[in-house]
């Protein structure tokens, strides 16, 4: 719950929301250039609707990545944890997209 709240705060923030979902980018620190490239592929898909993505590695917790995501058109914050790889959290967030909107499109059909 935390990770979520932490999400949602950031999420109010335009200039974190901008950095945290861009694909790449080049930042000057005293005078020298800094090129990053973001860690969560998912924001160079044009198919996911990113609000605010953060990836990132701890011993408590593994490879984990958040973010605030449009996914079967509802907003939500999604929270992943000691993922078994360096990608495993890139397939888990596509496998949990694709389950809500196999899901979605059943429920429509009733």
């Amino acid at each position: 719950q935390d990770l979520a709240r932490m999400v949602k705060a950031a999420h109010q923030y335009p200039l974190i929301r901008d950095y945290s979902t861009r694909s790449s980018a080049t930042v000057y620190a005293l005078g020298r250039p800094l090129a990053y490239r973001n860690t969560n592929g998912l924001v160079r898909n044009a198919k996911w609707d990113i609000g605010l993505s953060k990836t990132g590695f701890i011993s408590e917790a593994g490879r984990c990545l958040v973010m605030q995501v449009k996914m079967a058109q509802k907003e939500m914050v999604v929270v992943l944890l000691d993922s078994w790889g360096k990608y495993s959290r890139i397939g888990d967030a596509t496998r949990i997209r694709k389950w809500l909107e196999t899901s979605a499109a059943l429920a429509r059909r009733g």
